[in-house]
């Protein structure tokens, strides 16, 4: 369980840096601003549904959600391919006009020095924020449900 917890983390992990790298190429100002918080809040929203469904779905076996999660991926998969097509074809196209892509694939941990506190400050509350409410997901049906003595029918 633990192994796939990690897994499953990486890989959402590493699809948020890069969307936000895609999200930052094609917005700016305050639509950028928008463009971040519409993809946290529609993933916040079905990690809540996800926790409400998956619960109701155990007694029909795990044939149906498993079914479910493998359309996902391929959907994914599919999406990523299509992004990947979409990029290059992009890229391509600012090549042939004589634009200058500047790429600063250039990482150097000495930068974190100069970060502004509030940058620290809001990395703190995101740890305290996702460390108190994400195992809630877990437990709360079922916390909620004892507490307040409702059955699950």
């Amino acid at each position: 369980m633990c192994i796939g917890r990690f897994f499953i983390g990486a890989g959402r992990e590493s699809y948020f840096i890069q969307l936000d790298k895609m999200l930052t190429s094609w917005f700016k100002g305050k639509e950028l601003a928008f463009a971040f918080s519409l993809p946290l809040g529609i993933a916040r929203a079905t990690a809540a549904a996800n926790s409400y469904i998956s619960p109701r779905l155990i007694p029909y076996g795990l044939y149906f959600p498993m079914l479910i999660g493998t359309y996902v991926c391929i959907f994914s998969l599919i999406t990523g391919v299509f992004y990947v097509f979409l990029e290059t074809k992009v890229l391509n196209k600012e090549k042939k006009m004589g634009k200058k892509i500047k790429r600063t694939n250039k990482v150097s941990f000495r930068e974190i020095k100069t970060f502004p506190k509030k940058y620290f400050i809001a990395i703190a509350c995101s740890c305290i924020l996702y460390g108190s409410f994400h195992p809630f997901y877990n437990i709360g049906n079922k916390f909620l449900m004892a507490k307040f003595m409702i059955n699950e029918e």
